[in-house]
Formats: C-alpha cells, sequence, structure tokens
C-alpha cells in the first residue's frame, strides 16, 4: 500500500539476493550487523525502523516512525505459514 517503510541501517552487508522491493520471510537473513554509518564500532547492531508515509511522499520521506517491538512479538507467537507448493 506505500504507506510502510521497512528501513534497515549499520549492516556490513546484505545477505545475498537481497534487494529493494523484496518480501522477505521469518527467519530469512537480511544481512549481518556492523557499525557502518554512525554506528559505535563497538557496539555493531542492526537499526531496523518502520516509517509511516503517504503515497505521494517519496520512500524517504516519513511521516512518522512506529515502534517495531510490538509489531515483532505480535508477528512471533503467529503460526508460520508456507506459501511454496
Amino acid at each position: 500500500d506505500r504507506t510502510r517503510l521497512y528501513y534497515y541501517a549499520h549492516l556490513d552487508h546484505y545477505a545475498r539476493g537481497i534487494h529493494e522491493g523484496l518480501v522477505v520471510r521469518r527467519g530469512q537473513p537480511i544481512g549481518t550487523v556492523g557499525d557502518t554509518g554512525n554506528a559505535n564500532r563497538d557496539a555493531p547492531h542492526l537499526h531496523f525502523e518502520i516509517g509511516v508515509t503517504t503515497p505521494d511522499r517519496k520512500w524517504y520521506e516519513r511521516k512518522s516512525v512506529l515502534n517495531p517491538y510490538p509489531l515483532l512479538m505480535r508477528a512471533e507467537s503467529m503460526p508460520v505459514t508456507s506459501t511454496e507448493p
């Protein structure tokens, strides 16, 4: 719906095959934590952000930011379903 932005930062590198617009599944590696940008070299980590925007804005023009923790915890309790035949 182009109103949710999923943003990752401070990665060392993306996992093979990961690219913008790709739908990922729970447990699928997306990259390796790192210390790029303004991340402290002594504390490599993954910055994960969910932004809310409107369809008329560019991807980086966030209107607000959601705390992803409650959403991730809710998703963790959901059963895993396969979309593969």
